[in-house]
């Protein structure tokens, strides 16, 4: 019987990443937590020194308009007098709203200090004969009490500023030590799945290894085996199933070859037969994981259609034969352009067979290509694209069209339908990610865009058209250059 407690290996990455995980996300919310408090008083004290700049330059630039004024009783003075004075207050209120409480008296003494500024140039402005000196000089005292006071406050929001800038050095190197505390956690964290790595799965691997060498001798022993994880148990009772059938199997042909010692010559025939019977049984369960079997069934079958006329039958046999013998050869291996033509052929013969009117393929081949060396099965993907998505709701006139010509030293293979297209935004979306999604609806254009990547790097260049209810062409440019170009030089 299984054990149900034991828990899975994947479930114990999983645990140890989501774990690792979530240190780093605290660790990481900590510091943006620190970095935007620390920021935003380090502006404030900031903004704080620039209004009670602006402050007293209103004040000065006041002082001197209102002084024109009494010289030259321009009214533009005046107003510009008028006008800073207000906006001297507006700073002033800025910096008592946003300053600590425990000093805020210091600003409504400021405040005090330009009201008194005020009532003197009202005073000054109002006064005549001996009495206008009097008044004039209170008004350049006001002015010069107020300007005095510019000196303390400076040194006060400048010790705000420096102490917030050591606030944000220190927060430096706290981020330090986060993140070497980081990278020690990450580091034990491989070292810990490097462990349990070795003791949970790469050891009892190595054990059930040597067990197999042992089962045609039937002298292993599964029970000796740690199965620390619920995969190392399945796989122990896969394993145990198979060394029974495998035993029985030797058991009935011991049984057998005692039994061919006992009977008569004829009887010792037909235990030939039956013995040649049990060796293509056992052989036909090896070529189940063989592909050349599958290729020589296909062909077995294409003659057997061929000897019966039955041509569509053994035609379509033998192109599904040569196509999933290129696939099988040719997939992540380099092919060239004259066997990639040739395997898009076969798919094109099969799939026209099987959407009849629903789809039109159409292959255009310039003669006397370059026989480059290209990444296998490269075009096919494109056309299984424009099938699964751009015509995929197509009921009749869906065309699929492939275009391979040389031009200006280049290969251009196209290959387009008329289907539903793409909305702009989604295909700028899609070309600046390589198609590559999450839920692997583009796996075969991102699979194409970076294999063309790393085959060629630089020489190749791949692009795509497309607009909403106009189909979808993608387009690949393949410089031609002598490394690339393979032995053959003409299409067969």
């Amino acid at each position: 019987m299984k054990d149900r407690s034991k828990i899975s290996f994947k479930r114990s990455i999983i645990k140890l990443n989501f774990s690792l995980a979530f240190i780093m996300a605290v660790f990481m919310a900590i510091n943006y937590v620190l970095y935007q408090t620390t920021t935003i008083k380090y502006n404030q004290a900031i903004s704080l020194y620039d209004d009670i700049n602006e402050f007293y330059d209103y004040v000065t630039q006041a002082n001197f308009s209102f002084k024109n004024y009494l010289y030259t009783e321009n009214l533009e003075d005046i107003d510009t007098y008028n006008r800073c004075i207000s906006l001297a207050q507006d700073k002033l209120k800025n910096v008592k709203d946003n300053i600590d409480n425990e000093y805020r008296w210091r600003i409504d003494l400021l405040n005090n200090m330009l009201e008194s500024y005020q009532d003197a140039a009202k005073e000054a402005k109002d006064a005549d004969g001996l009495d206008y000196q009097t008044k004039y000089n209170e008004l350049l005292n006001q002015f010069s009490l107020i300007e005095k006071t510019s000196t303390t406050y400076y040194e006060y929001l400048t010790d705000g500023i420096k102490s917030q800038r050591e606030e944000i050095y220190s927060y430096e190197n706290l981020l330090f030590i986060v993140i070497a505390i980081i990278t020690v956690v990450g580091i034990i964290w491989l070292i810990l799945f490097s462990v349990i790595t070795v003791r949970s799965f790469t050891r009892p691997l190595y054990q059930i290894l040597n067990n197999i060498k042992l089962i045609k001798k039937g002298e292993y022993d599964l029970s000796s085996i740690s199965n620390s994880s619920r995969e190392m148990e399945e796989l122990c009772f896969a394993l145990e199933d198979m060394a029974q059938h495998v035993q029985r199997n030797i058991q009935n042909e011991k049984e057998k070859a005692a039994l061919k010692h006992q009977l008569l010559e004829k009887e010792n025939e037909n235990l030939r037969k039956d013995e040649l019977l049990a060796l293509s049984e056992l052989k036909l369960l090896q070529n189940q994981i063989n592909p050349h079997f599958l290729f020589n069934t296909l062909n077995m079958i294409y003659k057997t259609a061929y000897k019966e006329k039955a041509m569509d039958t053994s035609a379509m046999v033998n192109r599904t034969s040569m196509l999933l013998r290129y696939a099988l050869d040719k997939a992540n291996k380099t092919s060239d352009l004259y066997s990639e033509i040739e395997s898009i052929e076969n798919y094109i013969y099969i799939q026209e067979r099987r959407f009849y009117q629903r789809i039109k393929f159409t292959l255009n081949v310039e003669e006397n290509l370059p026989n480059i060396q290209i990444p296998g099965m490269l075009i096919q993907p494109l056309v299984e694209n424009s099938v699964k998505h751009g015509l995929k709701d197509v009921i009749k006139d869906g065309e699929v069209l492939i275009n391979i010509q040389y031009l200006d030293n280049h290969i251009v293979i196209s290959v387009s339908d008329n289907g539903i297209g793409v909305e702009t935004e989604i295909l700028e979306k899609g070309i600046l990610n390589d198609f590559h999604d999450k839920n692997k609806n583009n796996l075969g254009l991102y699979n194409v865009i970076q294999r063309i990547k790393m085959f060629y790097g630089n020489t190749a260049q791949i692009s795509f058209n497309s607009y909403p209810g106009c189909g979808f062409e993608v387009i690949i440019e393949i410089k031609v250059e002598e490394i690339y170009v393979s032995d053959i030089s003409c299409r067969r």
